[in-house]
């Protein structure tokens, strides 16, 4: 969002939630605040118009959202499907309940064998992760969140590795 922050104040300006993009969205915020300061139309001020959330037009898709966290919160911490990790083909990778320690790890077994075992919590918020087979990666599905075989983040918003177990 950029430009003034709510509908009933004319004095105070916002910028924010660039993400990875902060650098590049920072001069377009100061150009754009700067200009409505100065009363100069900018074209691209609508595109990022703080106030262009409106709450009675965006109601139902914000609770269509709460939803689909809430079942990948809720919903991934019950559907783990219990396997023997040591069964798990290699180059194979996914979220399992480990019938020795009946605990929910997220599991890769790479090339030469070698078993890589994580909490499945991500941490950004707490959502469990899913395994991507066609990239091999972990992703987070409640805020996007990925994670390579080593657990490491490789997309945001997180920014520490899976935990290993």
């Amino acid at each position: 969002y950029i430009g003034l922050g709510m509908h009933t104040c004319n004095s105070i300006y916002t910028a924010t939630g660039f993400g990875k993009w902060g650098f590049s969205l920072g001069f377009a915020a100061a150009r754009i605040v700067a200009d409505l300061v100065e009363g100069v139309e900018n074209q691209y001020s609508k595109t990022f118009d703080a106030r262009r959330w409106d709450l009675a037009h965006s109601a139902m898709s914000d609770v269509k959202i709460a939803a689909h966290v809430a079942k990948h919160f809720i919903g991934d911490r019950m559907l783990c499907p219990p396997i023997d990790i040591e069964d798990l083909a290699s180059g194979q990778g996914g979220i399992f309940k480990d019938v020795h320690s009946d605990e929910k790890v997220a599991v890769y077994k790479d090339h030469n064998g070698e078993i890589r075992k994580f909490s499945p919590v991500c941490t950004h918020l707490g959502c469990f992760v899913q395994w991507n087979s066609e990239d091999n990666i972990f992703e987070c599905p409640c805020h996007g969140s990925c994670f390579n075989t080593s657990g490491e983040v490789i997309h945001g918003p997180a920014v520490n590795p899976l935990t290993r177990k």
